[in-house]
């Protein structure tokens, strides 16, 4: 029988109508018990698989799209083709031509996007308010359908390409990458450089810049080779219509990938040393292993159960020893490359500088952890111990932003099967002595990469790209040979029982005192020293919960050198504790102790079982802190380097950091702190510790699976144990800098160690009422986009812009920020300013109708209810902090933005952003004598002190 064209075509849309039925009936997504959203797996006929989520609870909705095609497959001529790639898409397609459409309406509609590039994979992410999912799928799928690679944008986002190489030609990480890169097997695609630059992203004589891009997306952009994720407030039937119709057309090129094993280093390198000198005082130690792919074996997960013993930090773990004898601060293991081709372990030491001096002892130290693992640490209860785990955070799984989620269910999808998209990575089903011990064997001394990361060693060789410094040297046999003779020190053993893991998981009746209550938290206790919230969740339904207690004393802040004394003090707790800590977070349980400006702040969160065992030992170390002082000395130097290493970050993070220690009058700056540091003695900080514990008063929220009889009882152990009943205590006051209008504006420039000049241009509202708060909120959304396609895209000023909301405290503020690898500090305020000024009439121009998107996209950002126990926890523990005592501070930024017409946001941006009465203030990298005094002269701000006490201030809660 001879089948015409149409009933070929109906046969086959039969059979693909029955596939697809078949696999809507074959796979079942496994989720958790927890999740009441409903998923389907499902394969497009152009062979795209898509996984769909109904919420219809979903606030905003989320899609993700993922392509199992990176850096890796770039042109050997041309590295950095496919991260290129990723940015020309968002700039035009044939059906939306206007290279910002896409971002614009994202952002009108309350949304945000991004992509990155990896090795071996591109991933393309939105999120946007409920209810305009479908236009935003048409935009983004028409990317993948028909981009439009317009010349002009070829050669700027060449720029944009550049300029994000320049923007992190200084970090560490990507640093030592390139030295990796330089020592790799040339055959293998984790050799290449993947980031791009002017250099490797350029016409050459046989083929322009443009050419080989559409080559290259022709080639490798295929349908077959892309996974989806969609999530909406639709059913699934309605998504999945949406998805067909938006996502069919992509073309499948039936790409092929194949896992081919390739050696991750030239052949008979191994065992070798590696020094690399890094820009930052910084000492580390790394020992490398290439090991058998591990990627399909996620069900038992052998290499996470030997990350799991080797990286431990508990007692008897390598860790430990290494820190009782004074040669390491931290210490981490696990899989250090994993890809279609090859594969590694690493374990990392960060050393103090006797560790250095130690660096072989240390590795030996390293190979009898390893061979302890292999004697006495091939457990199956241990092994168990890590799966009841695993199953306690797939059983209780909670909500989390809904672009991260999707992300990352899209990356899922190309390494589990269809039914273990999110179950896989909770995964460990079973434990097998043979399949761990398939990996062990290859960590040894001849199978071995030794990296020594340290500014004191000696180089021959610069890398090509990131120009960092390095020498080769071949391990000698008897060193080999020394690591191989192993006797184990008596302090190395495998971890005990966890005591952390939770047992007692049923949630607590309510009383009846609560029941009904308003979601919001109660004062059950105010005495003079001790506040106590409480709130018992009725929503979430899960046995977690959370304790935040702030110790408050007004000796805190009183100088710089007792704040930098009660950063110590936090810093000796966090250490004597770091055991504690590290088997609570094992067990799904996480405490965080930092300084603020008024205290000391300690946060629990988790498994609700525990907690109170967790707060028990912690505040046990706050009354009676172990002052040894050989964790004192190390410890100092630890935050010593850190505030140097600050001077060497990108610009753009420099400049974010030190808004809150210029504006708050009781915060001082890192240059302020290291003066201090560096002649900190422990018997100073044993006496101040002394006198500060004696001065405290107390705020405590407690929240989740727990009752008031619960919250009390810990209240009483928490004021016995620091003596609360004494006589009261003075609690602090400060403030936020209020700025006054000047022209020019001060300027207070940074001292950074990066090539980048960088500019950020702070704006503050006159006062901060709730009216202020949402007019500068939503001032910032309609700017964003624009602001970023103007200075970044059409400009080329660099690849880091940004405008964000940036409040200090409760003062409401916006931050207009611009690093650039071309253009100087005083051309950067020009071109901010000029952008400023001219859009006071873009923004009296806008149509109303795109004004009340935006207002109804802020409206949802700030109605926005919390998608997790301990997102709203964090919620209401920051009113606390902010003093929203009555908790309504939601609902009244709603009031106030429900009176905002188009009208008065015109008027308030004349006045608080481009008028002559805006209250700004620059924060730069270091300018020149001749910037400071030319045309646009700055008025430096050469005293910081000075300029605090001579402003007024609002309050700081």
């Amino acid at each position: 029988m001879i089948l015409s064209r149409s009933h070929f075509r109906f046969l086959l849309f039969l059979f693909s109508s029955l596939f697809l039925v078949a696999v809507h009936a074959a796979v079942e997504v496994e989720k958790s018990p927890n999740d009441l959203r409903e998923y389907r797996y499902t394969i497009l006929e152009n062979r795209m698989q898509v996984l769909l989520i109904s919420d219809p609870e979903a606030e905003k909705e989320a899609v993700a799209l993922d392509i199992n095609i990176g850096s890796g497959d770039d042109p050997a001529d041309r590295p950095g083709m496919a991260h290129f790639l990723e940015h020309m898409l968002f700039l035009g397609t044939g059906k939306y031509p206007d290279a910002g459409e896409y971002q614009a309406y994202i952002t009108r509609h309350g949304g945000s996007h991004n992509a990155f590039t990896s090795l071996e994979h591109t991933n393309y992410f939105f999120d946007i308010q409920s209810g305009f999912l479908e236009p935003a799928l048409d935009r983004f799928s028409q990317f993948f359908i028909a981009p439009l690679f317009n010349e002009e944008f070829v050669s700027r986002e060449r720029n944009a390409v550049h300029s994000e190489f320049m923007a992190r030609v200084k970090d560490e990480s990507r640093r030592s990458q390139d030295v990796y890169r330089e020592i790799y097997n040339p055959k293998n695609k984790i050799a290449r450089f993947t980031v791009g630059n002017l250099d490797t992203l350029q016409d050459t004589g046989d083929q322009a810049l443009r050419e080989a891009l559409l080559e290259f997306f022709e080639s490798y952009y295929s349908a077959n080779v892309m996974r989806l994720v969609v999530l909406g407030n639709r059913s699934l039937d309605e998504l999945e219509t949406l998805a067909r119709d938006k996502f069919s057309p992509i073309q499948n090129r039936r790409v092929s990938l194949k896992r081919e094993a390739l050696p991750l280093f030239p052949e008979n390198f191994l065992p070798e040393k590696l020094y690399i000198k890094p820009l930052q005082d910084q000492r580390l130690l790394r020992l490398t292993f290439p090991v058998p792919d591990f990627e399909l074996l996620y069900r038992n997960k052998p290499v996470d159960y030997i990350a799991y013993m080797l990286g431990h930090e508990g007692e008897g773990s390598l860790l430990s020893l290494l820190k009782s004898k004074g040669w390491a601060e931290g210490l981490s293991a696990g899989p250090s490359v994993s890809n279609r081709e090859s594969a590694a372990f690493a374990i990392s030491v960060k050393l103090t500088d006797e560790g250095y001096r130690h660096s072989d002892d240390v590795v030996g130290l390293v190979f009898q952890a390893i061979e302890k693992l292999k004697r006495s640490g091939m457990d199956r209860w241990r092994y168990n111990e890590i799966s009841v785990v695993r199953n306690l955070e797939f059983r209780y799984q909670e909500k989390t932003e809904a672009i991260n989620f999707v992300s990352a269910l899209a990356n899922n999808m190309h390494y589990y099967s269809p039914n273990d998209i999110i179950r896989g990575s909770y995964r460990m089903d079973k434990f097998v002595d043979r399949m761990i011990r398939n990996y062990i064997k290859y960590l040894v001394p001849e199978n071995m990469l030794l990296e020594l990361n340290a500014p004191e060693v000696r180089t021959d060789r610069v890398s090509a790209f990131y120009e960092t410094e390095y020498r080769l040297e071949e391990i000698p046999e008897q060193k080999i040979n020394a690591w191989k003779v192993v006797k184990i020190d008596s302090a190395l053993f495998p971890p005990n029982p966890n005591e952390y893991i939770a047992k007692q998981l049923k949630i607590k009746s309510y009383t009846d005192r609560f029941r009904g209550n308003r979601g919001q938290p109660r004062l059950i206790k105010a005495e003079e020293n001790h506040r106590l919230w409480f709130l018992q969740d009725e929503k979430f339904r899960v046995p977690k919960g959370g304790i935040n207690l702030y110790a408050i004393s007004e000796l805190t802040s009183r100088s710089v050198k007792n704040a930098v004394l009660t950063e110590m003090f936090v810093r000796m707790m966090r250490d004597q504790l770091n055991e504690q800590i590290y088997s609570a977070s094992l067990a799904g349980m996480d405490l965080s102790i930092r300084r603020r400006t008024r205290g000391v702040e300690f946060s629990i969160s988790g498994y609700s079982d525990k907690q109170s065992l967790l707060l028990n030992r912690a505040i046990d170390v706050l009354v009676k802190p172990a002052f040894d002082a050989e964790r004192f000395a190390n410890l100092r130097r630890e935050w010593v380097d850190e505030l140097k290493n600050g001077r060497k970050k990108s610009p753009y993070i420099q400049l974010l950091h030190a808004v809150p220690d210029i504006f708050i009058k009781s915060a001082w700056t890192d240059e302020e702190q290291l003066a201090e540091v560096e002649k900190l003695s422990l018997q100073e900080l044993q006496g101040f510790t002394l006198n500060w514990l004696k001065s405290l008063t107390i705020d405590t929220f407690i929240y989740g699976n727990f009752t008031e009889t619960d919250a009390l009882k810990l209240s009483v152990v928490i004021e016995h144990n620091l003596g609360l009943h004494q006589q009261p205590h003075i609690r602090p006051e400060s403030g936020v800098v209020s700025l006054p209008a000047q022209n020019p504006p001060p300027l207070y420039p940074i001292e950074a160690l990066h090539p980048d000049p960088a500019l950020l241009m702070y704006v503050q509202a006159a006062d901060d009422s709730e009216k202020s708060q949402v007019m500068m909120q939503l001032l910032v959304q309609v700017i964003n986009a624009p602001f970023y396609h103007e200075l970044r895209t059409r400009q080329q000023l660099g690849y880091i812009v940004f405008a964000n909301y940036y409040p200090v405290s409760r003062v409401p503020a916006a931050a207009f920020l611009v690093q650039s690898p071309t253009v100087g500090v005083v051309e950067l305020d020009a071109r901010i300013t000029d952008y400023l000024t001219g859009f006071a009439t873009v923004l009296s121009s806008m149509p109303d109708e795109d004004f009340l998107r935006h207002k109804s996209a802020l409206q949802a950002a700030l109605a926005e209810e919390p998608k997790n126990l301990f997102e709203q926890g964090a919620r209401h523990w920051q009113s606390i902090s902010l003093d929203y005592l009555g908790f309504d501070h939601q609902a009244l930024l709603l009031d106030a933005l429900a009176d905002v017409d188009k009208q008065a946001l015109v008027k308030f941006y004349k006045t608080v952003i481009s008028g002559k009465a805006s209250r700004k203030l620059l924060l730069s990298t270091p300018v020149s004598a001749a910037e400071v005094s030319g045309q646009r002269p700055f008025r430096l701000i050469d005293d910081l002190s000075a300029f605090k006490q001579n402003h007024m201030a609002y309050p700081l809660p």
